[in-house]
């Protein structure tokens, strides 16, 4: 069972008092990362992959979808052989849906692919972003309604994290359920790897407020509000609700990370388009208290190639180095 608030008192399960132990955690560190579709030939991928981490990039992430903006590979296989033909950076899905592996399973997934990267895996999880149902059609699985969708996701979160925790598991919930369940190793990374829940509503940051270690959101804003105003002025609304959320369970809210993925597709503000709107993006996003920033890279976008090297080996840095 979760925290229950009963008259501004906190009953605190397992799970709460792991958040609670977060509290004293510093403030995350700035750090970039790039999402990379899989649709390259994979040697054309690994080359590019080990391009971004040759370039300073902190962190490398992958999507998880079957269909939805054809994909070429599957997202934890390729995670493995990324793995393999990389040093330092760390890796992993932005984000994992939870609709798509048994969450025993993907447990085990989790844990193997940390000991596979010695320790590099960051993992990133979601309820779901399929709009028009594809990815789910393409495995075979009904798109669910909002309120099936995050209760299954609640149920496959509580699963996973409990197991990489190091915990034997029995659990009965309304769509997912286990026995005795446990991992025959610990990973790595402790208590687990760096978890990342990626959402907007209400219901999502309060899975992130007890659950996660940061909480990712950006480009869906761009999507519907498209203003560069509107987009920033959601984001603050949106960390103020998860402050509160926060401070209402127990948990200091700085120890809850915030990170920003950002395509920088038209008619949206690009980051891209200079070095000055680069840094003004990062200044601005910083402030509300963004750590780390995440934009989608391709190997086959060569007109803005000076320009990418540049920032990555000149403006990142300093941007680092200056907060």
């Amino acid at each position: 069972m979760r925290p229950l608030v009963v008259a501004g008192t906190i009953q605190c399960d397992a799970n709460t008092v792991r958040s609670l132990k977060r509290s004293t955690m510093a403030i995350p560190r700035l750090s970039f990362g790039a999402l990379t579709p899989l649709i390259s030939a994979w040697d054309d991928l690994v080359a590019f992959c080990q391009e971004l981490e040759a370039l300073g990039f902190d962190t490398i992430w992958v999507p998880d979808h079957f269909k939805f903006r054809q994909p070429r590979f599957e997202a934890w296989t390729a995670l493995a052989g990324l793995a393999c033909h990389t040093r330092s950076v760390r890796i992993g899905t932005l984000v994992t849906s939870t609709a798509y592996r048994n969450p025993a399973l993907f447990a085990m997934q989790v844990l193997t692919l940390d000991h596979l990267s010695r320790g590099r895996l960051e993992l990133g999880l979601g309820a779901g972003y399929d709009p028009d149902g594809a990815d789910h059609a393409a495995i075979g699985l009904t798109s669910w309604e909002p309120p099936e969708r995050m209760q299954r996701f609640r149920e496959a979160l509580e699963i996973v994290d409990r197991l990489l925790h190091g915990e034997t598991v029995s659990f009965a919930g309304q769509y997912y359920g286990v026995k005795d369940s446990t991992l025959a190793a610990r990973c790595l990374q402790s208590p687990r790897p760096p978890l990342t829940i990626a959402g907007y509503e209400p219901s999502m940051l309060s899975l992130a407020a007890r659950y996660a270690d940061t909480l990712n959101t950006g480009d869906l804003d761009v999507q519907r509000l498209v203003e560069p105003r509107a987009v920033f002025a959601a984001t603050r609304e949106r960390y103020a609700r998860l402050d509160e959320i926060c401070e209402r369970l127990g948990r200091d809210p700085r120890s809850l990370a915030r990170s920003m993925y950002r395509a920088g597709r038209p008619p949206a503000e690009d980051p891209w388009a200079s070095v000055d709107a680069f840094t003004e993006f990062v200044r601005r996003y910083r402030e509300l208290g963004v750590s780390e920033f995440m934009f989608l890279c391709t190997p086959w976008d060569r007109e803005r190639r000076p320009l990418f090297e540049r920032i990555a080996t000149g403006v990142m840095p300093s941007l680092r180095a200056s907060t």
